[in-house]
Parts: structure tokens; sequence; C-alpha cells
């Protein structure tokens, strides 16, 4: 024969050509018809060569799955999904998991397949996910931003998890953006739900608060458009007309998330080299954790948060500690009037 490296390895070949080969087919459908077909028939096939026939399996199965894509044939695709199915779950009794990896990212519709990051996820074998992420094919085929979102649906609380695909995929900024949008959610919902306008219907609220949006710069790096106080600033209510807001039964489980959803989202760019974004999330997940102080103190808790420019001097003046008063300045770039603070809190007050 041959000799090994002049040898033509013709399924290489059809990873890397495969598209521009069925856009010559005049039928595609017929082709992925014909793939599927016989990848079906083999898996009964062979019973002493299964790791081959599996192998095989898999492959005709992602091919016949480019054929109805390349149509836009969702009955063949909805074939293929079900045949996909069936193959997981006989990969899975024999333990074949690269080969369930291969099928995934091959076919790479990881929404309608979560159940086989599911089965690698019971069977501790997660890892092999992230060797397959290095290669390009399965960076190409977005297993990696899908993976942040599979666990970030189905499993929050699994941090450690989240944490070690980010840095195996460098998605620093994707990760603390999405924390960043729970967190602002969280927030939205206690202010939402628990102002009571009755104790402060003089104070002019801004718009509501959604999360940083992101943008790409000609580095190439995602970065904030804007700091999320941003829509708190340039009030154009006078300290003489602020009056206070206050929060009625907040949810500490809420604000609990909301604080450690800031956290993250700080940790997370400070880890993508946005030292400002990462300050500033800090310096929230600190003011969360002041909101959250206040409400287990009172009922009708002071709110601080996602405060105007007139009544973060207004309460800063009147109402908190030298210490509390720093850290809602810094929350929202704020210089405290420290003079004003002093007459209203004990010359004004005696």
């Amino acid at each position: 024969g041959a000799p090994r490296n002049e040898r033509l390895l013709l399924w290489e070949e059809l990873e890397c050509q495969w598209c521009d080969l069925i856009s010559l087919c005049p039928d595609t459908v017929a082709l992925g018809n014909q793939l599927l077909s016989i990848g079906q028939r083999m898996g009964s096939s062979h019973p002493d060569q299964v790791q081959k026939v599996h192998s095989m399996s898999v492959e005709l199965v992602i091919r016949a799955n480019d054929c109805y894509t390349a149509s836009a044939n969702m009955e063949g695709i909805s074939t293929v999904l079900k045949t996909a199915l069936s193959l997981t779950n006989s990969l899975l009794q024999h333990s074949q998991f690269p080969l369930m990896v291969r099928l995934l990212t091959g076919v790479g519709r990881y929404n309608e397949m979560s159940y086989i990051i599911d089965a690698l996820r019971e069977h501790d074998q997660f890892e092999h996910l992230l060797s397959r992420g290095l290669d390009s094919k399965g960076r190409h085929k977005g297993l990696d931003r899908a993976l942040v979102h599979y666990l970030r649906s189905k499993y929050p609380n699994d941090t450690e998890t989240l944490r070690l695909v980010a840095l195996h995929f460098l998605l620093y900024s994707e990760v603390a953006s999405m924390w960043a949008a729970d967190a602002e959610a969280a927030v939205n919902n206690v202010i939402e739900t628990t102002v009571d306008f009755g104790a402060s219907c003089n104070t002019s609220f801004g718009p509501s608060g959604s999360p940083a949006k992101i943008r790409t710069e000609s580095t190439g790096k995602a970065t904030p458009r804007k700091s999320s106080l941003n829509h708190l600033r340039g009030s154009s209510l006078s300290i003489d007309q602020a009056q206070p807001d206050y929060l009625h039964g907040a949810s500490v489980n809420t604000l609990t998330q909301a604080m450690h959803s800031y956290a993250h989202a700080a940790q997370y760019y400070m880890q993508d080299g946005q030292l400002a974004t990462a300050v500033e999330y800090s310096r929230l997940a600190q003011l969360t954790a002041l909101q959250i102080s206040h409400v287990k103190q009172e009922t009708n808790a002071l709110r601080l948060l996602r405060l105007t420019q007139s009544s973060v001097t207004f309460v800063t003046t009147r109402y908190l500690k030298v210490a509390e008063a720093v850290l809602v300045g810094r929350a929202y770039d704020h210089s405290i009037d420290w003079a004003a603070s002093l007459y209203h809190q004990y010359v004004n007050k005696g």
C-alpha cells in the first residue's frame, strides 16, 4: 500500500470541505435521507464492533444534519434529533462519552440536545466537553457560549463549574454581563414591589434601570456601553425638593441574590481586565449589602438603591452615619457635603 503520509484521508477532507461538496448536490434532502438511513441501519449491525459502528453512525447523522440544514428542511432536522436521542442512549450504555460530545458538537443544536450535557454531568464526564471546546470546530459551533447559557439557566448556583468554563474559554465579560443582568433584574423587582410611594410622593425617579449594555470596541474587547448608574445622575430636583423613599417589606433573599450577582459580575470583569467596571459593580454589591442591613433593622427601610443625585445628597446629609454615607457616596460617585451633614444631623437637631 501507499506510505501513510501519502494516503488520502477522505474523511478528514470531508470534514473540511463537506459544506462545499453538498452545495454541488442538486437534492441535498435526498442525500440527507440516504445518509441518515444508513446511519440508522448500522446501529444494529456488527455487534462485535460496537465502537466502530457507533463512530460511523455518529458521523453519518452529523452529515445528514448538514444536508437538511443546507436545505432548511425542518422535517429532516426533526428526524435527525430523534435519531440522535436514540443513538445517545446506545452510546451512554457503552460509556462512549467522546462520541456523545462529537454528536452534540457536530449537530450543534445545544438547546434541543442538552440531555447529552445532562448525561455527561451525571456521569462526571463534563471535562470531555471542555476538551472538545479547545478544538476550533467545537468553538466555531458555539459550544463555549452554549455551555455558559446551559449552566446559567439550569444550574445557577453551580458557580464553580461556571467559573471553570469561563476560565477555559476566556468568556469573562460575557459571564460578567449575565451576572450584572441578574442583579439589575433583582433590584428592579424589589423597587417595583416594595417602594412606599405614600411616604415619598415628591421623589422623582430615574428611568427603570437596565443591565449595562455591552458593545465591542475597535480593540475587539467587550466593554460596558454605559455605567449602570449613569441614568441616575443629573437629576433636576433640588435638595430642598427631595424626600426619602422607603422600602416596605423588601425581600432580603432577593436583595441577597442581587448582592451576590453584583459581586460575581465584579469578579469576572476584574478577570477580563475591565478594572473600572469591576470597581463599580463591587461598590454596587456593597451598596446592596448596606440596603440589606437597613431592611433587616426596619420594616420600612430607608431606600438606598436607584437614587437620584438629589436624593443621594438628601439621605447622606440627613440620615446616614459617616461610614454609610461614604459607602453610598462611592457607589453613586457623589461627593458628600460634610458641612451640611454636620449641620442637619447635629446642629439642627440640637
